[in-house]
């Protein structure tokens, strides 16, 4: 498929995506020495997409890929950044041999920050690897407001006909600004307070795939019920929406090293994620 992008209509906003582009993309997550094949890993050619959250960008997911890929669970292949119009820039080469390939997609900031937005993105970039790479299946990883989006992608009714979700990955996911603390929930796990975001998806919940496999990560700092970001009632929120519908529901929380974006560089948290997707 040729990539498409949004024409822009003034040397301004051109010369503003350029510009973010230039400090989006280089230097890239680049493909990194495929060093060995442990026998405790299962290996095959569905990808993995990881979603970082918002204020974030390439330096966010790099310690996971690299870890992931020193391990020799898994193996980058492509870096595909977003400009604010929309435009899908892809970089780096997934060759056919690749095993558990990952793919780090980067979203420029825009503000004010747009949920639908971003998960219609996510959702274009599913049918451009669709029809691109002839991707049937995949997993993906979202931390923060990328799990939001990723979550809104999996219940939106109209993005169908596109790649089917094998196994999730939630870090950290705010799924109920309202809430501000984990005593919050009923004893079904349903938010007391509720805002508009969480009720979209409450309504939508019956729309998750039961085929899909779901792990939902959250941090709890000193016992305060929190990553010092997002409530862990917030996160725990996932568990009311999609538990009774996911082929499989885990939860795991962590305590140290346990803040909000120390979770991504977590060595426990990353051997987790890499024995859930692909042991």
């Amino acid at each position: 498929m040729t990539n498409k992008k949004l024409a822009v209509g003034t040397f301004g906003a051109g010369f503003l995506s350029g510009y973010l582009l230039h400090h989006l993309l280089h230097p890239p997550v680049a493909p990194l020495p495929f060093r060995k094949l442990p026998a405790e890993y299962h290996y095959s050619q569905v990808p993995t997409l990881f979603f970082h959250g918002s204020g974030g960008g390439r330096r966010s997911l790099r310690p996971m890929l690299t870890t992931m890929q020193d391990d020799g669970a898994a193996e980058h292949t492509l870096t595909i950044a977003v400009d604010p119009f929309g435009g899908l820039h892809f970089k780096g080469k997934w060759p056919a041999e690749a095993v558990n390939p990952t793919i780090q997609v980067l979203f420029q900031l825009t503000f004010p920050f747009s949920l639908h937005q971003e998960a219609h993105w996510i959702a274009a970039i599913l049918r451009a690897l669709q029809q691109r790479y002839d991707v049937t299946t995949y997993n993906a990883v979202g931390h923060s407001l990328g799990a939001e989006a990723l979550l809104y992608v999996l219940l939106d009714p109209n993005e169908h006909r596109m790649p089917h979700a094998q196994k999730t990955v939630f870090i950290a996911g705010p799924f109920d600004d309202a809430l501000h603390s984990e005593d919050q929930l009923t004893a079904d796990g349903m938010p007391l307070k509720q805002d508009a975001h969480f009720k979209w998806f409450d309504a939508h919940k019956a729309n998750f795939s039961k085929q899909t496999d779901v792990l939902n990560i959250y941090g709890n700092v000193q016992q305060l019920h929190s990553d010092k970001t997002v409530p862990n009632g917030s996160s725990q929120a996932l568990a009311y929406l999609v538990a009774g519908q996911a082929h499989t529901y885990q939860e795991r929380e962590f305590t140290m090293n346990a803040l909000h974006t120390q979770l991504l560089s977590n060595p426990a948290v990353i051997q987790t994620i890499s024995d859930y997707l692909w042991k």
